[in-house]
């Protein structure tokens, strides 16, 4: 079922969303990207706080791995040439104006990198994020690098727009 394989796959939020137009193209074709779109709602994610909203559009926050622990002997397995791209568009509710937008950011390493470019355009905002690799192994001396990154992902994702209500 596509609609419960997108639920599952992404995570949303908690996965209480309810999922309408649902496009899926290139699956299952090794020499080209798969592309993935849907529009979902998903009541009581945003966190209402007097007359500001708070929305974090990192919607799906998985992270490209596990943080190395300092006593591991096993190098990490990744995918070369590998990139998550997501495109995230947030329609401001009637009423409300953007009044905060996190700063968009970069941070890369020569195996893997974090690409996050927040755009407002009318009543729209529009979040582009990419997340890439490429290794096939990673040495315990890159472990710390590794674990940095994760870090530096996890914190990224963790960014909120924030809304206020028009009097």
């Amino acid at each position: 079922n596509e609609r419960e394989y997108i639920r599952d796959f992404f995570s949303i939020g908690g996965n209480n969303i309810s999922l309408s137009t649902i496009g899926l193209n290139g699956l299952g074709d090794q020499n080209d990207a798969a592309h993935v779109s849907f529009d979902f709602q998903q009541p009581g994610y945003v966190k209402r706080v007097g007359d500001k909203l708070y929305i974090n559009l990192h919607l799906n926050k998985s992270l490209p791995g596990e943080k190395a622990p300092a006593d591991r002997q096993q190098l990490i397995e990744g995918d070369y040439h590998y990139e998550d791209r997501s495109i995230t568009t947030f329609t401001v509710p009637e009423g409300y104006k953007v009044t905060y937008v996190p700063e968009s950011a970069e941070k890369s390493w020569p195996e893997f990198g974090i690409k996050v470019h927040y755009n407002v355009d009318g009543n729209q905002v529009r979040v582009h994020k990419t997340i890439y690799s490429d290794y096939l192994y990673l040495g315990k001396d890159k472990f710390p690098t590794w674990n940095n990154f994760l870090d530096a992902v996890n914190a990224i994702q963790q960014q909120s727009l924030t809304l206020t209500k028009i009097n």
